[in-house]
């Protein structure tokens, strides 16, 4: 497939580049090489082959669910500074 010089700049804008004029034609041409391999892709044989959407087997791991630990408040809060009712009680820090 051939690619144009036109076709390149509408790309390079849609991708928020900017490609100077003497550098239009090599972009052109490596462009050009990248779907002629994409199209190469195409003459493979791929009848009989399961598609994929990862090479290795995925599986879930899972743990059996545990109750949480659970904590005594007056224990925890018996050494802070200050406290209101349940929680800590800390300096305002922003203003």
């Amino acid at each position: 497939m051939a690619v144009t010089k036109e076709q390149v700049k509408y790309i390079a804008s849609l991708a928020k580049l900017e490609i100077d004029e003497k550098d239009l034609d090599a972009f052109t041409k490596e462009m050009e090489q990248i779907i002629e391999f994409a199209d190469s892709l195409n003459t493979i044989d791929t009848e009989g082959i399961a598609p994929t959407a990862h090479i290795q087997g995925i599986e879930n791991v899972l743990r059996p669910d545990s109750t949480p630990v659970q904590f005594d408040t007056e224990k925890l809060l018996s050494n802070a500074p200050e406290k209101v009712d349940t929680c800590f009680s800390v300096p305002k820090v922003v203003e």
